[in-house]
């Protein structure tokens, strides 16, 4: 029975995305659960040690790859291990997300960064090192789930609302959703890339190409075509119905101020790495900030969005 409930939602959310326009994507369809502690997520230990542990391995391995006989670091080579290390922290993994699997067709969204993966498969929520949570457990639960009910793509089942939800870890002092992980290592370097290439040149325009992904309604309606143009350089399937909010508030509701501050500290990293190839060292305590937490830096939500206190 359960075998054949996973096919139909997996049908259901193959016909929602067709319906829609998409193909596949690497949205993280991510709704946030670090918007209001609790007991139990303020008893979470700091796991900056595992970040920092898998970050240096992967850097030096990309080091390896990119620049073996130790050349000078010209600015192609610099890039060259951005990209690199990029890819291995910000990589989406077939097989993480939702959607269709039968032989060689694999149509998936929401799949998770190899950054976030290696967290969340080495942290324990026995030692306190992570807490996981379903969406039955979450300020959102009153929202309805299933189609026509549904107000947002990640509530059109159980399963794709129960994937939505991010478990919450500890860096330092501050909790954050572990989908601030993929943010970081995966936007961030949209936006590293994207400066690169001459498509933004200044934080401002980082934060609006942030607004235009997230779909905050801070971000003009005139400012749309620019950041459209970006998006769909980095992320083509995420261009359904525009592109306008698939990262927040059409696939979740939510616009998440605090997913755009790790976005411009994922873009800080890469910067730091290209400007020092040889001599970086990662120290998750240096990126991440109280801005992290949307209990800190508030969410704006979609109006009709039911959220329990």
């Amino acid at each position: 029975m359960k075998l054949l409930q996973s096919i139909m939602i997996s049908l259901t959310l193959f016909a929602f995305l067709n319906a829609c326009g998409a193909g596949s994507s690497e949205s993280k369809l991510k709704q946030e659960t670090d918007d209001r502690p609790t007991p139990e997520s303020m008893q979470l230990v700091d796991v900056s040690e595992y970040w920092n542990a898998f970050v240096q391995e992967q850097y030096s391995e990309a080091l390896q790859e990119v620049n073996s006989d130790d050349k000078e670091w010209t600015p192609t080579l610099r890039l060259a291990l951005v990209k690199n290390l990029g890819t291995r922290l910000g990589a989406s993994r077939v097989g993480s997300g939702l959607g269709v699997h039968l032989g060689a067709l694999n149509i998936e969204i929401s799949k998770l960064s190899e950054l976030e993966i290696f967290l969340r498969d080495h942290l324990q929520a026995e030692a306190k090192q992570i807490r996981f949570l379903n969406f039955a457990d979450t300020r959102y639960a009153d929202n309805a789930l299933g189609l026509p009910g549904a107000q947002v793509l990640s509530h059109i089942s159980r399963t794709t609302a129960d994937h939505s939800i991010s478990p919450v870890i500890r860096i330092g002092s501050t909790l954050i959703g572990l989908d601030k992980v993929g943010h970081f290592a995966s936007q961030g370097l949209w936006y590293f890339l994207a400066e690169q290439e001459g498509l933004l040149s200044s934080q401002d325009e980082r934060r609006k190409f942030g607004e235009f992904m997230e779909g905050s309604p801070e971000l003009a309606r005139s400012e749309y075509g620019t950041y459209r143009a970006v998006y769909a350089r980095y992320c083509k399937p995420c261009m359904i119905l525009g592109g306008f909010g698939y990262f927040g508030m059409t696939s979740t509701g939510v616009a998440s101020r605090a997913d755009m501050e790790a976005n411009e500290d994922g873009y800080r990293f890469y910067r730091d790495l290209f400007e020092h190839p040889s001599t970086f060292s990662f120290d998750a305590q240096k990126y991440v900030t109280p801005l992290w937490n949307e209990a800190i830096n508030p969410n704006i939500y979609k109006k009709g969005l039911k959220l329990r206190p």
